[in-house]
């Protein structure tokens, strides 16, 4: 496809001394067609749910357990991300731990091959017990193309979670 040169286009109009809003249009020809030629970057991001009691994990395992939900969602379609998580509790003040995974590999979605679920983090907890949690998680997304793409994330402020399921 033949494209002219942008920059002997606002040469030749400058010498030719055309109206202002001619030269206005080929400014923006010239930024439209620049535009074309870039591809976009792909991007990769995490979606932490809020911390809450698990029902899935007391139903699996029998245990009470606070859980962390996370969605790892790219642009374009990804091979599989790779995260750590951690969840934290807030006691006396202080921030403390509770909970660190290895590194856990999720393989694309059948169905959404640009997303990838993490289900299984979670720690346990005592029923009946209120404390205040927050999450966050790091890693990377590998892009069916190769490239990999670095992620991370968190739950944001602190949150009040009771250790009790609502259908107990």
């Amino acid at each position: 496809m033949f494209q002219p040169k942008p920059t002997q286009i606002l040469t030749t109009l400058i010498k030719a001394r055309v109206p202002v809003w001619v030269l206005a249009g080929a400014i923006i020809a010239q930024a439209a067609i620049a535009a074309i030629d870039k591809p976009t970057e792909p991007v990769c991001f995490l979606k932490l749910e809020r911390l809450h009691h698990s029902t899935s994990v007391y139903k699996k395992t029998g245990k009470d357990a606070i859980k962390l939900n996370v969605t790892s969602e790219c642009t374009v379609v990804q091979r599989y991300t790779q995260l750590t998580t951690e969840i934290y509790s807030l006691r006396n003040g202080s921030e403390v731990s509770i909970y660190s995974s290895e590194p856990t590999l999720q393989i694309a979605d059948k169905k959404n091959h640009r997303e990838a679920y993490f289900l299984n983090f979670w720690v346990g907890c005592s029923k009946g017990t209120t404390e205040m949690y927050r999450g966050s998680a790091s890693g990377s997304a590998t892009l069916q193309d190769g490239r990999v793409i670095p992620v991370s994330g968190d739950t944001g402020k602190y949150l009040t979670v009771k250790c009790e399921s609502k259908e107990q």
